[in-house]
């Protein structure tokens, strides 16, 4: 048999947050947070960021808690909302000053659009695409000119691109300002491109799953959010020895065979997990749902 194509573990990124005891309460609780307006997102990306931490360090339970947290996570989601509109923010300059006059005229429906971004800010980041694009097609005598808007929305994807690295320097120091070590995320993208490529795929498939599981989408995106943070911070795995931030990591743990130790059950559909815990004297009993690269927990 041929060596799969494959260089990121995705079964462990979509499952491995349910190895938590907690984990139904606290994914539970994920998705009502995303549903609060104005601040539901950031505090997502804030309880992220604490996953982050969390699967780096290697502890268990490997969620982190809502409890006592909540202010907390949501501090530093607006803190991470703010690295994402600083990274984006030369299109968004780019884009104003070209349109300052036609913004004002333009037959656009703005207390609509503001709105629903202040109930879904989710979809803040997409609101410069599609205006780039409104004004393109839909705007009669517009002064944006096809060869700009497509190169607004290059250096869009671009940029977008390239924001999962900044973060990943985040995972090495906690620190947000890290974010904009533009040198050291360049050399993660130059050191593992097929690595960088491949979770950039697969995250794109787990967040069509996540916000597309209609009625349950609140909860998919949190799934799919904590199985993204895990694919990412994978990329840089293989360069991680003794001593490096890695080494204690679950990724570590999965990356030495952690999961092959769980009894495992096929199914057509479904798979079933048992494990024994000594320690805590705990016995684990999980069942997922098959998706292709994927294995969704749902009990």
């Amino acid at each position: 048999m041929g060596q799969s194509p494959l260089q990121l573990n995705w079964r462990a990124a979509s499952l491995l947050f349910a190895l938590d005891p907690a984990w139904k309460r606290k994914l539970f609780l994920a998705g009502l947070v995303l549903l609060i307006p104005v601040v539901g997102w950031p505090t997502l990306l804030g309880y992220r960021k604490a996953f982050i931490e969390r699967l780096i360090a290697g502890q268990s339970p490997i969620m982190p808690e809502w409890r006592g947290q909540f202010f907390h996570h949501m501090s530093e989601g607006f803190k991470a909302v703010l690295v994402i509109f600083a990274y984006l923010s030369p299109i968004f300059i780019w884009f104003l000053v070209r349109m300052q006059e036609e913004l004002g005229s333009a037959d656009l429906p703005w207390f609509a659009i503001t709105l629903v971004l202040l109930i879904f800010p989710i979809f803040s980041p997409l609101l410069l695409p599609l205006l780039i694009q409104y004004f393109m097609w839909f705007v009669d005598g517009s002064s944006l000119s096809l060869r700009e808007g497509v190169a607004m929305l290059t250096m869009y994807t671009a940029v977008t691109f390239f924001i999962p690295a900044g973060f990943l320097q985040v995972s090495k120091t906690t620190r947000f300002s890290s974010a904009f070590n533009l040198p050291a995320a360049f050399a993660l993208i130059k050191t593992w491109p097929r690595r960088y490529c491949e979770a950039w795929l697969g995250s794109g498939l787990m967040s069509l799953m996540g916000h597309f599981a209609i009625p349950w989408s609140p909860w998919g995106v949190a799934w799919c959010y904590l199985g993204i943070v895990y694919a990412f911070n994978e990329v840089p795995s293989k360069e991680s020895g003794p001593g490096e931030y890695l080494s204690h990591s679950w990724i570590a743990r999965v990356n030495d065979g952690f999961l092959e130790t769980f009894h495992r059950e096929h199914g057509r559909f479904l798979v079933r997990y048992t494990h024994r815990d000594p320690v805590a004297n705990v016995t684990l009993n999980l069942k997922a749902l098959r998706a292709g690269l994927f294995e969704i927990p749902i009990g």
